[in-house]
């Protein structure tokens, strides 16, 4: 019997050496076998190897070896007659049926923190318990974040007489005065910016000297003996407050209105500073000092500042507590966020952070119900406080991230949370803990500390990655910001939503519920980027469409207005999950942080310059962010996906995320080439062709540039010197003044027919020749233009008919799916979208622009511009070619630098000459921007040549009947911003033109390429007959 159990005990004693020494204690051995339970490996899983805490390989047999060599030692002075000899086998015989079914090689495993989160299971105690914890410290700051919109909430408010104070004059509620009829009284009339109706102010009062007799008397004998006429107007010193919702704001308590509105300004600008150096803050903190640390001291912070916030007596003071307390609650929730996610397995996370959203949910309605009880923000403001003082004694019980104690070598207290959390469960653990952490690439092992995010630079692609990332934080912050400036409570009986405040509140919460349906949807069924690319083109779609002018009925624009909301919170949702997902532990909250600030700085920028231009009531920023959506869309798909996979702890765990690179190494065919060198006998074919399709553009671009110049006659009444008796002044026959809309429709019809031909002229000029396409199509667009002085003459129909007509003349086997999901293609998109956008701007509007705004005669400066653009345009092509052929740059480099530097500078030129007052220094910026514009053309113009050439008609056309979108929209929408506007419109115009051209720059400096693309080397023809010898080759194998 002894005998029989001898190897085993050996191997057994072998291994417990290599933990503690064999002969000991029973009551030593009993603690050691429950601290140190056994995992079981197979032995086909694991060799001899084990990695160390850097994921380093070190030899374990020889280690063993050596114990178990020592331990025959002991064991042959050891009597086995002895009772001690037989306690010690009785003894490893009960650890050994206490912790495994079966005996096995007894190697020890290294195992990570996803495997053991498998073997504890899905939903077990250990993660209700941590659920419920961090609802529980979750709810106060939520409500924190959410009672701001009661603390800036404004009531109806009027001028303060003090004789129509109810509570000093018993008078007024004898008389029944209400507060309606007191400000037909006390306050004059005044023009509403928002609705255009006559309105009492609230901010100026009749300086009667009669109040006291008025107040004496009915509402009906009051308006008889009051003369407004001879009455002078002064400003308020005083106000009283509609309390019927709420008693007391932050608003009401230090008289934040009239003249003093820009209180709130500065209130606004030091909360979200708050917020951004929280954002910071708990992002570094979290990776250095720990997720625990960071919120048990952010969180002890805003509880007493939470507590210090409604008791302020100054309103200095009252600004840098609540810059403080926003601080370190954001801190605080993007850290606890992080934590929640770390605590579940991959499969559970979409499932974790729809409970998180529910809490979020109940914490408004449950916001709302106090907002109805207490009636008071500071009231309210004392509340939540206590709570979150309760919350940071139950976050005690919360432990520290397991997943960041492992990344940052600390294993035996992960050890010790995995062991409770295991024994919380009811869950046995397999004997013999050894948790490692993963390994990482050397490159990234330098002397910055681990939670260094500058560390992510090194790898380009991680780079590209979290570019991507803080491009659609942006984007989703600033259609937040649309939907919210659109669905913002307001007094008024016309409000979106509801005049009441708590309805309003109660509405939203409702939405918000919706919302949390659909993300669990969406996260369950589809993939992260798919349903990301959906949300951002619904809701890009709905803020453009609900800012544009009120066509539609106020219940269809609602609900256009609630489907847009629920997109973007969901897209919110989604973003921070995917952020998550991607990146690695040892920079995860930091590169939450960095998203969230960087949003949250464009929000507050883009809300100060909206509010302090007195721009609360124009759609045009919501029409370019709509827009600026879904241009972003595109980017989603270049971010790898994370749905099913574990959360990556190191670098080479996020970059094993990436697919595989193709191969370019690839045989390159030649192109096309003119067969025949010279024409007509001593001239060069291509010389010939060149300054043929150089005559047929020129015709072109001045057909399409000639209706920009001519609409300026159409709008002036003048006279024309011309006349004669076989001519006839158009403006005589039709009248053009009055109808911008109409003029500004007529000019992107041309556009329409573009946009519809652009595209399968591409393919049409693949099949065949294109020479003569383009030759029939300008003999077509001049044939048109002739008509169109006889179309004007009769009505608006016909030149428009025209016009479509003009920009359709403008006119196998082919991989689709490789164009439409190759970044660079689409960085070419993208770029003649937005450089299309600048020139049809200055094409069409230019005179316009120099004639309203600068006042010049458009016989004088207009061409300066375009004149000096053409010579440009020579020197960088002549540049460009140098710099490829001397191999000094790349192909890649040379696009990149020529488009980016060209266009760039030109839209910051043009952000100058937006603001200029000077007539010579608004001219001077707005050549010098058509100067560098010319750098551009060496750029995205011919990119399609080099990354596709055997299919770069068909990749002009497309990127020209994305480009031809831009006309369409620019006439259209500058009509709309200059006839509301005026001359300051035009500010606004080249404000939005220079911001959608940064955005093209940005995106064609990221995506672009300048070499032959793998889809693009091989013909449909080749392809199909490799195809067809395959088939051959395999039918006569025997």
């Amino acid at each position: 019997m002894q005998s029989d159990n001898k190897p085993l005990d050996n191997l057994e004693k072998a291994h417990s050496s290599h933990a503690l020494p064999l002969l000991q204690k029973e009551v030593v051995l009993e603690k050691s076998a429950q601290s140190h339970p056994v995992l079981l490996p197979s032995a086909a899983e694991h060799s001899d190897l084990k990695p160390n805490v850097m994921g380093q390989a070190v030899d374990n047999s020889k280690s063993i070896a050596e114990s178990s060599s020592s331990i025959q030692t002991e064991e042959a002075i050891m009597d086995e007659n002895t009772d001690e000899f037989h306690a010690v086998c009785n003894h490893r015989r009960n650890i050994r049926a206490m912790h495994r079914s079966r005996a096995q090689n007894l190697c020890t495993t290294p195992v990570d923190y996803d495997h053991i989160m498998k073997l504890m299971g899905r939903w077990n105690r250990w993660q209700i318990r941590l659920c419920i914890v961090f609802a529980f410290v979750l709810a106060p700051h939520i409500m924190n974040v959410f009672l701001n919109f009661y603390a800036m909430y404004l009531p109806k408010h009027w001028c303060y007489v003090k004789d129509f104070d109810s509570e000093k004059h018993k008078s007024i509620t004898d008389m029944e005065w209400n507060s309606w009829e007191i400000q037909d009284i006390v306050a004059p009339l005044e023009v509403a910016s928002d609705t255009g109706k006559s309105i009492r102010s609230s901010c100026q009062m009749y300086n009667r000297a009669n109040y006291h007799h008025l107040s004496h008397l009915p509402y009906e004998e009051a308006l008889e003996a009051i003369d407004n006429h001879n009455e002078s107007i002064i400003s308020c010193n005083q106000w009283m407050y509609d309390h019927s919702f709420l008693r007391d704001t932050v608003l009401t308590r230090w008289n934040i209105v009239c003249a003093n509105k820009a209180w709130a300004l500065l209130l606004y600008i030091g909360a979200s500073l708050g917020g951004l150096l929280g954002c910071a803050l708990g992002g570094v903190s979290g990776d250095r000092l720990g997720r625990r640390r960071t919120a048990l001291i952010f969180g002890c912070f805003g509880c007493v500042l939470s507590f210090i916030l409604p008791f302020s007596s100054d309103f200095s003071c009252l600004m840098i507590v609540k810059f403080a307390s926003v601080m370190c609650n954001e801190a605080l929730l993007l850290v606890l966020y992080v934590t929640f996610v770390e605590s579940v397995v991959d499969m559970d996370r979409p499932l974790m952070l729809t409970l998180w959203q529910a809490v979020v949910v109940m914490c408004s309605l449950l916001l709302v119900l106090m907002a109805y009880v207490l009636n008071s923000w500071a009231n309210m403001q004392t509340l939540i406080a206590a709570f979150s003082g309760i919350s940071m004694i139950i976050l005690l019980l919360a432990p520290e991230s397991p997943r960041w104690l492992i990344i940052n070598s600390k294993h035996s207290e992960a050890e010790s949370i995995v062991r409770k959390a295991f024994h919380v469960s009811f869950k046995t653990l397999p004997a013999d803990l050894e948790i490692v952490q993963h390994e990482e690439r050397p490159e990234f092992l330098g002397t910055m500390a681990r939670g260094n995010i500058m560390r992510l630079t090194k790898s380009v692609e991680m780079t590209k990655w979290l570019m991507i990332i803080i491009t659609l934080w942006i984007m989703t912050a600033l259609q937040e910001f649309s939907f919210n400036k659109q669905l913002k409570h307001s007094d008024d009986s016309s409000a979106r939503l509801s005049s009441n405040l708590h309805e309003h509140a109660l509405i939203l919460t409702v939405i918000n519920v919706f919302a949390v349906v659909i993300f669990f949807s969406l996260t369950k069924y589809f993939s992260r980027n798919n349903s990301l690319v959906f949300l951002f083109c619904m809701s890009g779609m709905t803020v453009a469409i609900c800012a544009l002018p009120k066509t539609t009925s106020m219940r269809a624009e609602l609900v256009m207005l609630v489907i847009g909301y629920v997109s973007t919170s969901v897209s919110k949702w989604l973003l921070y999950l995917m952020t998550v997902e991607l990146f690695p532990t040892v920079i995860r909250c930091s590169v939450i942080g960095l998203c969230t600030f960087c949003s949250s700085l464009c929000v507050t920028v883009i809300s100060v310059v909206i509010t302090s231009t007195g721009m609360e009531e124009n759609r045009i920023p919501c029409i370019c962010f709509g827009l600026l959506a879904l241009v972003c869309s595109a980017m989603i798909n270049y971010i790898p996906m994370c749905k099913g996979r574990t959360l990556p702890d190191t670098f080479q765990d996020t970059l094993s995320m990436r697919s595989n690179s193709p191969d370019l190494n690839e045989w390159i065919p030649k192109s096309r080439f003119i067969e025949e060198k010279f024409c007509c006998g001593y001239y060069p074919k291509r010389w010939v062709l060149a300054v043929l399709c150089h005559i047929g553009f020129a015709i072109a671009f001045g057909i399409r540039c000639n209706f920009g110049a001519a609409k300026m006659r159409m709008f002036q009444h003048h006279e024309d010197v011309y006349v004669t008796k076989n001519h006839t002044n158009i403006n005589e026959s039709v009248e053009f003044h009055g109808h911008g809309g109409l003029v500004a429709l007529v000019e992107s019809s041309f556009f329409y027919g573009a946009c519809i031909s652009y595209f399968p002229a591409g393919i049409i000029a693949a099949k065949f020749s294109p020479v003569r396409m383009f030759g029939f199509g300008v003999v077509t667009l001049s044939s048109l233009n002739l008509l169109l002085p006889v179309a004007f003459s009769n009505g608006f129909i016909f030149p428009i008919i025209i016009q479509f007509i003009q920009g359709l003349a403008q006119l196998s086997e082919i991989p689709w799916k490789s164009i439409f999901t190759s970044a660079p293609v689409w960085a070419i998109i993208i770029a003649t979208f937005t450089r299309c956008w600048m020139m049809f701007t200055l094409i069409n509007d230019q005179l316009s622009y120099m004639t309203e705004a600068l006042g010049l005669s458009m016989d004088t400066a207009s061409a300066i511009p375009h004149g000096i653009m053409s010579i440009t345009v020579i020197f960088s092509g002549q540049l460009a070619d140098m710099l490829r052929n001397k191999n000094i740059f790349t192909t890649t480099t040379v696009r990149k630098l020529f488009h980016c530097s060209g266009f760039a500078f030109e839209a910051l030129f043009l952000i100058g000459c937006a603001y200029s007052t000077n007539v010579i220094a608004a001219v001077t910026l707005m050549v010098i921007a058509r100067i560098f514009s010319g750098l551009a053309v060496s750029g995205s113009n011919v990119n399609h040549l080099d990354i596709a050439p055997r299919y770069a008609s068909i990749l002009t056309g497309l990127g020209q009947a994305f480009g031809q979108i831009s006309g369409i929209l620019t006439p259209l929408l500058t009509e709309y911003i200059v006839s509301i506007h005026e001359a300051k419109g035009w500010k606004l115009v080249l404000l939005s033109a220079a911001i959608i051209h940064l955005i093209g720059v940005f995106f064609f400096g990221i995506f672009a390429a300048g070499e032959v693309q793998p889809w693009a080397k091989k013909t449909p023809s080749t392809a199909k007959s490799a195809e067809d010898e395959s088939k051959q080759s395999a039918t006569e194998t025997p």
